[in-house]
């Protein structure tokens, strides 16, 4: 069972705790994502290079993606379970359809490799964050890069988007959550964590953020960006 573990997704029941099933690729999985049904899961994998997308119902592979040049690490779903982004590490976003399997775009222009992917709630953009140490928000539809948010000092490990969409968060190895504001572009909450940040993820209601650290604890920030107006920190 060690063995096949780094190479595995598993599903465990939240009750018991118990493992319901294991969906296995040839290497490591590196990313997961429910579909917004819960019928599917999406994963990534360092290695082979593939996003594989699984019926929860079966345990069965419906669809192998292959596209990426390199090890894919992240992996997410669009709220209509439609489609998937995938980041990887030949630098580029993927946006695949599910129905086809086929890759319907690539998103380029960050300078390294991708360890982060959001869709937007209405699935009309993509943010993105990387080794280059920023943050992108892509239009969909066009593929083009409508935002590149610059600000931390060291790679961008987590994304995450707000509800309503005026807002992203991001956590760094820099041992900083950033709030930033979409109109503008600019950061309006700094956050700062005693150790480097690997997770972060917004509440439905936008009025909290939770975050993962190397120091082994989750922290959650309430009530802090109920004043945040989206310009630039003076």
């Amino acid at each position: 069972m060690g063995a096949k573990s780094a190479v595995a997704a598993m599903i465990r029941r939240c009750e018991c705790g118990k493992c319901i099933r294991i969906l296995e690729h040839s290497s490591v999985v590196s990313s997961v994502s429910w579909s917004s049904d819960g019928s599917s899961i999406a994963s990534g994998s360092r290695d082979d290079k593939t996003v594989r997308v699984w019926e929860v119902s079966s345990g069965q592979c419906i669809r192998t993606l292959e596209g990426h040049s390199s090890g894919v690490l992240a992996v997410s779903w669009s709220s209509d379970g439609s489609r998937i982004c995938s980041g990887s590490h030949d630098e580029t976003v993927r946006v695949w359809e599910v129905s086809s399997g086929q890759s319907i775009r690539t998103l380029k222009g960050h300078s390294s490799y991708l360890t982060a992917v959001s869709w937007s709630s209405d699935g009309s953009r993509i943010c993105s964050g990387g080794s280059d140490t920023t943050v992108r928000v892509w239009d969909v539809s066009s593929g083009e890069c409508m935002r590149t948010l610059e600000g931390h000092s060291s790679y961008v490990n987590a994304v995450s988007w707000s509800s309503d969409g005026s807002r992203i968060c991001s956590g760094s190895s820099d041992m900083t959550v950033r709030v930033w504001g979409l109109s503008s572009g600019h950061c309006t909450r700094t956050l700062e964590k005693p150790s480097l940040v690997n997770a972060v993820s917004w509440s439905s209601d936008g009025s909290r953020i939770c975050s993962g650290s190397d120091d082994g604890k989750v922290r959650v920030v309430g009530n802090a960006f109920e004043h945040s107006r989206d310009t630039p920190l003076r």
